[in-house]
């Protein structure tokens, strides 16, 4: 029995079930948006707002299993996914790598919709797959609005009136607890102390800005996990028919128009790269290696869409397997070239955040071929997902190599630096607070400034990420000496 007909099979018993779940729904929903509340909205600051960023999407990732368990717990897919995610918001909690954070917010979103598919969909083909992701973020928080108010006039009917007394218990012990607060407050001064110091700050308009804000992601979170849990083949997309093939002739023509010009480009790569030919007059290593290597990462990627493309709608033929392997290894040898311009460059200027993130996006480009090859000799592979996969993973590793770190330890081995690298390493996050002392300390106090500066908007605002808890108490030792 496969999946669609198993789901069909325990609708009716969800539709028994759908009325005392969606109550304890909306406790769940109304648990996510006191999260968000208090973790992300009444944050002091920044700092504040990544930490508790991570905090919120962890616990967005206990609702979901507690709301999705019987279908999500079998799915592999989606507990990879799920892994991720958590190590990323586990990575926001230790690290305070600014370069990467920005990549990481936007990356938990993404990836937490694309786990929320995965863990309910009986077809996880990449079209039904996208489509959902898109309608899970543009359509699924909005079509189930009203099934939250439906949950809570359910929750005060004559059906449940224990429950119905339980919050009449409440909205009168409100005000009556008020009352008696303010009476103690005026008859006691140590007791108003105290409770002044529990209010201080509270203001109507924060209030109203906190209640709203509390509402609008309850019903919100609300809706998407009610179309998660009763709905999750609403966008189901048919698979489309078997494209057309293309003749191999006409592609075979393309392609080895392609692997003759990769063949003088790589003529040209090995006499002034790797044989040490002479350059044109006027221009140095630095400025060779600088100059297209973009355009080489971008006719690399350009190069494995073509062949993704002519893999899937070409006729089966020997000889358009044999020049597909050719063109991947072309694009290997863009690659090579590649990391070669690059690494001389950063051996003249050392290590930026915008020379590491295209080295790592070309060590991911360099797996994606060798899997390409696979998918030549073994048709069953599924080249798309496994790709997604070790993105996935290279996106991890990234985050945990702790690249700042990484650079200033590079930059400064390189010797003296001049006052524009100088002053990029000193603008990189606490999580290489070691290597910045160190450097002052060696060179006669420089930038002490620089180092006084973080501790004092450490002591103003406080830390938050295990790295900037650590530099505090480094920043602290180095001050008092």
């Amino acid at each position: 029995m496969n999946e669609n007909a198993a789901f069909e099979q325990i609708k009716p018993k969800l539709a028994r079930e759908s009325e005392p779940f969606e109550r304890y729904l909306l406790l769940l929903a109304l648990a996510i948006a006191l999260l968000f509340d208090r973790l992300i909205a009444a944050a002091p600051t920044f700092r504040a707002i990544t930490c508790g960023y991570a905090l919120f999407w962890l616990g967005y990732l206990v609702v979901y299993y507690i709301c999705n368990w019987e279908r999500a717990k079998k799915r592999i897919a989606a507990w990879y996914v799920a892994a991720v995610c958590a190590l990323m918001c586990v990575w926001l909690l230790l690290y305070a790598q600014g370069s990467i954070q920005a990549f990481t917010h936007l990356f938990l979103p993404l990836g937490l919709m694309l786990h929320a598919q995965l863990g309910v969909l009986s077809d996880t083909e990449p079209m039904t797959l996208f489509a959902n992701v898109f309608f899970g973020f543009f359509a699924q928080p909005f079509t189930a609005l009203g099934k939250p108010f439906n949950a809570f006039a359910s929750l005060v009917s004559g059906k449940h009136k224990r429950a119905s007394y339980i919050i009449i218990g409440i909205l009168v012990a409100i005000p009556v607890a008020g009352i008696i607060l303010a009476l103690l407050f005026s008859a006691d001064s140590a007791f108003s102390y105290f409770g002044a110091r529990l209010i201080d700050g509270l203001e109507l308009g924060n209030v109203l800005f906190h209640t709203v804000c509390v509402f609008i992601v309850l019903i919100l979170f609300y809706s998407l996990l009610w179309n998660l849990k009763y709905k999750p083949e609403n966008y189901y997309i048919p698979k489309p028919p078997a494209p057309a093939k293309l003749e191999p002739l006409a592609v075979g023509i393309v392609l080895g128009v392609l692997l003759a010009i990769y063949l003088l480009f790589s003529i040209v790569q090995v006499a002034f790269l790797f044989g040490g030919a002479q350059l044109p007059e006027g221009l140095t290593y630095s400025e060779y290696a600088r100059d297209g290597f973009f355009q080489l990462i971008a006719a690399s990627a350009l190069n494995f869409l073509i062949f993704a493309l002519a893999l899937r709608f070409t006729k089966p033929s020997r000889a358009i397997r044999w020049l597909l392997l050719g063109l991947l290894v072309a694009t290997g040898m863009l690659l090579v070239s590649g990391v070669t311009r690059l690494w001389m460059y950063i051996a003249a200027y050392g290590l930026t955040w915008m020379r590491v993130a295209p080295m790592w996006f070309m060590a991911y480009l360099a797996v994606a071929l060798v899997m390409g090859g696979v998918r030549l000799f073994k048709p069953e592979f599924k080249l798309f997902k496994a790709c997604a996969a070790v993105l996935m993973a290279a996106a991890l590793l990234l985050a945990f190599i702790n690249v700042d770190k990484t650079m200033a330890r590079y930059n400064m081995a390189m010797g003296e630096l001049d006052e524009e690298s100088l002053r990029y390493v000193y603008l990189l996050s606490n999580d290489c607070i070691d290597e910045l002392i160190a450097y002052s300390d060696a060179h006669d106090g420089i930038k002490s400034y620089e180092l006084t500066a973080r501790l004092l908007i450490l002591r103003n605002e406080g830390a938050y990420t295990l790295s900037d808890i650590l530099a505090w108490q480094k920043l602290e030792a180095w001050y008092e000496k």
